[in-house]
């Protein structure tokens, strides 16, 4: 029950953001990682994250983004402020710890 309210809040915050007209761009970024930088979901365990792997909640994130859905399978997603502060892109939907994570936003 607690990961469907989870979901039903990140679509809701998802389906907000796709739906404003204009995005000048996503938040700036954190200093220490940049889009496009490469880590495993074991550098990815603080709390902050939260881990998307349902196609139809991936793809929203993914397309705001301007990303092709088709390209990851799961995120997982810093939000802040109604935007996306960071996101990271996994093929697969299973996040074992060694597994290869890339910085999109």
């Amino acid at each position: 029950m607690k990961s469907n309210l989870l979901k039903n809040y990140i679509k809701s915050i998802v389906l907000q953001e796709i739906s404003k007209q204009k995005r000048t761009r996503v938040r700036s970024l954190r200093e220490s990682s940049n889009v496009g930088d490469i880590k495993s979901v074991s550098d990815l365990e603080d709390h902050k994250y939260q881990f998307i792997s349902d196609s139809q909640d991936v793809a929203p994130v993914l397309e705001y983004l301007g990303i092709d859905p088709d390209e990851y399978d799961s995120v997982f997603v810093v939000i802040r402020d109604g935007d996306y502060e960071e996101v990271w892109g996994m093929s697969g939907i299973v996040p074992h710890l060694n597994k290869r994570v890339e910085r999109l936003a």
